[in-house]
């Protein structure tokens, strides 16, 4: 809890949850008076019906049995939970602005380290009810400062390229410019997240590792990663995703290799590999 009160190193926490409402001193006055008196006079009504004596019948026992029932029962269906086929981790880091040029080697596994040492494990969840209590708290990707990101990844799993179980593979992109972020970028977000979660987006198995959303200053940048680089399975990947998230903006496939080879800002000029677009 101590954390969340550090909005430099939580940058993310939604103080304010869609079901608390903010009142004012006098608003706040007038309701404490108002359940006062409710008290009061329910009280009232309680001493009454307790001075009036009323003997029980079969009918009533029943009825207070059957209501007893229906609680229990209700109470049971709320307190269970839809476990997810997969543990899920979401992450948040918040980057330096990076060069264009070609990265120094020499520096790659120091940069690594430093990398997953800067990131926050905002949450780690494998319930669909515990996905809607994260998301429900966090604020919305767009309102992120610019450089931050958030990492949707299986338990396990890196959100980096240096991961084994992401270094073979790549990972579609689609650029959400200033003009729609606010109006498509939050929801396409959430609607990856969801397709994650619930396995529909990944038609293959697990094929998938994850997603990320980076906030820029030009376009911020939503990726799904894939495990593999071939076309044929990233193609089939592409193709669905597009269909199943509705989407009508381009994706860009763009492989780790390339990536790591050329940086992130140039590798749609200089990538090796031809690129796969849908």
């Amino acid at each position: 809890a101590k954390p969340l009160s550090n909005t430099k190193q939580w940058p993310f926490i939604n103080y304010t949850p869609f079901f608390f409402k903010t009142m004012s001193v006098e608003e706040k006055s007038k309701s404490s008076s108002t359940t006062e008196q409710t008290a009061e006079s329910s009280s009232a009504k309680k001493a009454s019906k307790s001075n009036t004596p009323t003997k029980p019948t079969s009918s009533d026992s029943k009825t207070a049995n059957d209501k007893d029932t229906k609680k229990v029962e209700k109470s049971a269906e709320f307190k269970t939970k839809h476990k997810l086929q997969n543990e899920w981790v979401l992450w948040f880091d918040k980057r330096m602005p990076v060069s264009n040029k070609k990265p120094n080697y020499k520096k790659v596994v120091d940069a690594f380290d430093e990398f997953k040492n800067s990131l926050k494990n905002v949450s780690t969840f494998d319930t669909v009810e515990d996905f809607w209590s994260v998301f429900s708290h966090i604020c919305k990707p767009r309102d992120l400062g610019l450089q931050s990101n958030f990492h949707l990844f299986k338990k396990g799993i890196i959100p980096a390229w240096e991961d084994p179980q992401n270094a073979s593979g790549g990972e579609w992109q689609v650029r959400v410019s200033d003009s729609r972020r606010s109006q498509d970028g939050n929801q396409l977000w959430l609607d990856i997240c969801m397709g994650l979660i619930g396995e529909y987006l990944d038609k293959s198995g697990d094929q998938l590792t994850g997603a990320v959303y980076s906030r820029r200053k030009k376009a911020d940048r939503i990726s799904i990663w894939t495990r593999r680089a071939d076309p044929k399975t990233v193609l089939d990947i592409g193709k669905h995703a597009k269909k199943v998230l509705k989407l009508n903006l381009q994706l860009t496939f763009v492989t780790h290799k390339d990536t790591t080879k050329h940086g992130i800002s140039s590798v749609r000029h200089h990538g090796d590999s031809k690129k796969l677009v849908v």
